[in-house]
């Protein structure tokens, strides 16, 4: 408690790990993923570009439109994971390489 507000710090082992980062992780503007190529970065390009969009147009929306719009998001929702369902063209590149 500090002045009836909750605190919190790190452990002794947290200011180790923190010292060894180069920087601060959250000030990049480029995402840090774990993946050859980091492809991911289209993915959540493309997904920041919907919700900005969704932020927009919702507010102004019908009860029809709202209801098209919540279907085809659930719709690619479905879409998404049928896609993890499908074999891959070329095979996930082995993370010990």
């Amino acid at each position: 408690d500090l002045d009836g507000q909750k605190a919190y710090q790190l452990t002794d082992q947290g200011r180790a790990a923190a010292g060894e980062l180069a920087g601060e992780p959250w000030a990049s503007e480029q995402p840090q993923w774990n993946h050859p190529g980091n492809e991911w970065q289209a993915v959540w390009k493309e997904l920041r570009g919907l919700g900005k969009a969704l932020k927009v147009v919702v507010p102004e929306a019908t009860a029809d439109q709202l209801d098209t719009i919540a279907a085809d998001v659930a719709a690619l929702k479905r879409k998404v994971f049928a896609i993890l369902a499908e074999p891959p063209a070329t095979p996930p590149a082995d993370p010990a390489e």
